[in-house]
């Protein structure tokens, strides 16, 4: 295992890292943290379709704006300053749920049984690198395991799901 070490990521500033998402800027990887977590800083233009992560809990800040979140069969909003902690194997989506994107602080811990979460960001942006900005709403499989309860997932208007 490397050691960790000290480090500063200017405001609007990211670390280079093996994912590129648009609008995600990298604040501390896994390799940074020794496995222990991740820290990104993203700007939802796009919405993020219903998917599982099986290897780590996401949590979100809302650091500008609001939000859309539907986690399992409940769906709530979220605001300026508020915390969203999303379990592993909960499928969950994110929608912009105002006139202009939300800015979020978003924190990826690997939960018990995992080996870490670079695994799960390296399908992401492999899934990312297929399809436009709001081109995501629509490119759920619904009968994938991992795509959420199928058509009740699937988007109706800005910010809601039906």
């Amino acid at each position: 295992m490397a050691s960790a070490h000290a480090f500063l990521i200017p405001a609007g500033a990211g670390r280079p890292t093996r994912v590129r998402l648009p609008n995600r800027w990298s604040k501390a990887s896994d390799a940074d943290t020794d496995g222990a977590f991740m820290v990104s800083e993203y700007l939802l233009t796009a919405d993020i379709p219903p998917h599982v992560h099986v290897r780590q809990h996401e949590s979100f800040y809302v650091l500008d704006g609001a939000l859309t979140v539907r986690v399992g069969n409940e769906e709530f909003s979220a605001n300026l300053g508020d915390f969203v902690f999303l379990p592993s194997d909960v499928p969950h989506a994110l929608a912009a749920a105002g006139d202009s994107p939300p800015r979020l602080l978003a924190i990826a811990t690997p939960n018990a049984s995992s080996g870490g979460v670079w695994p799960v960001m390296q399908g992401v942006g492999a899934a990312w690198s297929g399809f436009g900005r709001r081109a995501w709403a629509g490119a759920v499989d619904p009968s994938r395991s991992d795509a959420g309860d199928g058509p009740g997932w699937r988007r109706s208007g800005a910010g809601r799901w039906r």
